[in-house]
């Protein structure tokens, strides 16, 4: 089975979901199953014939982040073709990778799982306070409605909205703890 994991943030960056990420790579790879991560590119990443790194721009000393345009999710779906055909896409981000992983899934009619790792609200808020946390979540809310369609479930500037919209076009979301999945569940996703 070849799977896409599509993430915010490149493997080479520091965090819980890179490294979550990497180990369920490395195992999923020693079961037999190819592995292709879609990551921001980033200097530090490594070169590897299984990721595809997306031209990216910087967003703090650590953080990558790329605009999901139709031409940059048009070059991925091209990317991609170089690889075996996908069987499922596998989406561990929330923004610019969750656009990116659940618009070529819609393309390419494939099943999506989606691993919500990040309270979003308070992870964004850390980075670009309330007011940036408000406009982006404006922007990727527009993004995914234009890209994707479908209901969009609550206010436009609400993380957690944005979180909704994308998980209705997951087959099946998951959570890394029940804590997490409670309150997942309480914003009514499709399954946890």
């Amino acid at each position: 089975m070849h799977i896409a994991i599509f993430i915010d943030q490149p493997v080479s960056s520091l965090g819980g979901v890179q490294t979550s990420v990497v180990l369920q790579k490395k195992y999923l790879e020693k079961l037999g199953h190819i592995v292709t991560i879609c990551q921001p590119a980033s200097r530090k990443n490594q070169v590897s014939t299984s990721e595809i790194n997306i031209p990216s721009f910087s967003i703090g000393s650590e953080y990558r982040a790329y605009i999901p345009t139709k031409r940059r999710l048009r070059w991925l779906a091209e990317s991609l073709k170089s690889f075996p055909p996908v069987d499922i896409v596998h989406v561990q981000a929330d923004y610019w990778g969750a656009i990116s992983g659940l618009y070529f899934a819609k393309a390419q009619q494939l099943p999506v799982v989606m691993t919500c790792h990040t309270n979003v609200e308070i992870g964004m808020r850390q980075v670009v306070g309330t007011l940036g946390m408000k406009i982006l979540t404006l922007y990727f809310s527009y993004l995914t409605n234009r890209l994707l369609g479908g209901p969009h479930l609550g206010s436009w500037t609400d993380p957690w909205a944005l979180t909704r919209h994308l998980a209705q076009w997951a087959q099946l979301v998951l959570a890394p703890s029940r804590h997490f999945a409670k309150h997942l569940e309480n914003l009514a996703l499709p399954s946890t």
